[in-house]
C-alpha cells in the first residue's frame, strides 16, 4: 500500500509523534525509495531471519509503543 508523503506525516501525528519526527520518517522514506540510503550489507541467510516486518511490528513494536504510550 502506498500513501503520499503527507498523509503518512499526518498519519505519524495522530499517532502521537511530533511534527519533527515525522517530518524525518518521511525524509528517511523517501531516500529508501529513492535509491539514496540502502543497507551497508546486502541481505544474507546469516543476517535475516524469518520474520517478516509486519509480524514483528505487530508483535513486538506495536505492543512496545502502546505499553510506553500507557505509562
Amino acid at each position: 500500500m502506498q500513501i503520499a508523503d503527507d498523509q503518512f506525516r499526518a498519519a505519524l501525528v495522530q499517532a502521537g509523534m511530533s511534527e519533527q519526527v515525522a517530518n524525518q520518517l518521511v525524509e528517511l522514506v523517501q531516500s529508501l525509495n529513492s535509491g539514496k540510503t540502502h543497507p551497508l550489507q546486502p541481505r544474507t541467510p546469516q543476517n535475516t531471519t524469518p520474520t517478516s516486518y509486519e509480524t514483528f511490528v505487530a508483535e513486538v513494536l506495536a505492543p512496545a509503543y502502546q505499553q510506553q504510550a500507557a505509562a
